[in-house]
């Protein structure tokens, strides 16, 4: 099954079928309104056993869900392999539930946070102005193939929710707020 995130309003997840993996694909919230990138995914996957309907992409393919709204923190464990934007929220996201990724940056911040992506190993990270039909499903297939890219993201995730997250970062701005206020 395929979960195509194509902007940000509700799916209900009760329509996934759990026989099926699922390949997500979201550009985030902000670089969403990329019909052609869209109906590339339709063209990429469309025939493949992944299990995206605005008329604006054209015929949705049996095997895709096209939704403009996703509970993303619902999906993702659920989730083979994610097309992402790269953005930080959605790849810490990722890492914390234990999906590799395909990124397709669409900012420069969002490139960085790519390439380092691709030299940990994690997933792999297309240039949206090379990427094709051809090279988006490539890397799709490898990244849900290769066993090394699930095993890195995996040991990732271990690492990840050891680290204690949003609410360790804030303890740690108090604390050190705290110890460094001065004193008037």
């Amino acid at each position: 099954m395929i979960i195509l995130l194509y902007s940000a309003v509700c799916m209900p997840i009760d329509n996934l079928s759990s026989k099926l993996p699922i390949l997500y694909i979201s550009l985030g919230t902000v670089f969403n309104n990329q019909p052609d990138f869209f109906k590339m995914c339709f063209e990429a996957f469309g025939e493949q056993s992944w299990h995206v309907d605005p008329a604006v992409l054209g015929p949705v393919p049996d095997n895709f869900l096209v939704s403009p709204y996703v509970p993303q923190l619902e999906i993702l464990p659920r989730t083979q392999v994610f097309v992402t934007h790269g953005g930080m929220n959605s790849t810490m996201e990722s890492l914390y539930y234990g999906v590799p990724m395909v990124a397709i940056p669409q900012m420069a911040e969002q490139a960085v946070t790519a390439r380092r992506i691709t030299e940990m190993g994690l997933g792999i990270a297309l240039e949206k102005e090379a990427m094709n039909v051809a090279t988006l499903r490539e890397a799709v297939e490898r990244v849900a193939n290769e066993s090394a890219f699930r095993e890195r993201v995996q040991n990732m995730q271990q690492i990840t929710r050891e680290a204690g997250g949003y609410q360790r970062a804030a303890d740690a701005i108090i604390q050190f707020a705290e110890e460094h206020a001065k004193v008037y």
